[in-house]
């Protein structure tokens, strides 16, 4: 399989890197800046490109991994190629490619990627196509990158990456609130660690509804009067304890 990295970013070196291990000929990465991929693409033995007039137009598969918002204009100054063109967005459907390439998709990794992601991290990915004959070419792909695969429509990723979003981001946000707190009033944050992973790992087996605890479940206002007097200091996180509070008290989700 011969793949064409379109990006030079966090998603990009991610592809390329998987790809390119689990045994895929990554044979160009394209990007804007020659200085931005030719470390990437040396990494993997590519070509580095910052031309489509130059792009390998005999690849199987020409992934397009940038921002949201550049997957439009990228494609558009994409010249034809006869391998399925694929972006690799949660959020963006799979029409903004198929009005110019008939052979398009989406491979989409259900993960935050950042440089920090390892090579043993579990990642879910979904797959759509735009034609049937395609699948093939994109379960080969997926497998590359996890055992764990699936078709989706655009619908149904664009619900899945909302909550991605609602429980990877949102949540280290908190994360990093608290973290900030903890450094400001001398206590370890790390003494947190054993909570926050436990958190995580109950949700394999149960559903989040019969797992909440704390004094917000409780109604115990004594309680969270004393923690909201002593995060006083912090404003922000003062104003997210409070309204998450308010929202679990009065919440359908846990009544019986």
């Amino acid at each position: 399989m011969k793949v064409v990295i379109i990006g030079s970013g966090k998603v990009a070196v991610f592809f390329a890197k998987k790809l390119s291990s689990g045994g895929a000929e990554v044979v160009q990465v394209f990007g804007r800046r020659l200085e931005a991929i030719t470390g990437l693409a040396a990494s993997v033995n590519a070509g580095p490109i910052n031309n489509f007039d130059q792009l390998d137009k005999t690849a199987d598969l020409y992934l397009i991994a940038v921002s949201d918002d550049a997957i439009a204009e990228v494609a558009s100054q994409m010249p034809p190629v006869n391998g399925i063109v694929v972006h690799t967005s949660g959020a963006k459907p799979l029409s903004i490619l198929n009005g110019k390439f008939e052979h398009s998709g989406v491979i989409y990794p259900l993960q935050s990627i950042n440089k920090y992601t390892t090579d043993q991290v579990e990642v879910p990915v979904l797959l759509e196509s735009n034609l049937e004959e395609d699948k093939t070419l994109l379960s080969e792909t997926a497998q590359l990158i996890s055992p764990q695969f699936q078709f989706l429509n655009s619908t149904e990723r664009l619900k899945l990456h909302v909550s991605a979003v609602v429980v990877n981001n949102f949540t280290n946000y908190l994360y990093s609130l608290t973290h900030q707190f903890c450094e400001e009033q001398g206590v370890d944050f790390k003494l947190l660690m054993p909570i926050i992973a436990e958190t995580g790992n109950r949700l394999y087996h149960f559903s989040p509804e019969i797992l909440q605890t704390g004094p917000a479940i409780r109604k115990d206002v004594g309680t969270i009067n004393q923690h909201l007097s002593i995060l006083s200091s912090s404003e922000e996180l003062s104003r997210v304890y409070r309204l998450l509070t308010d929202e679990i008290i009065k919440s359908s989700v846990f009544s019986s």
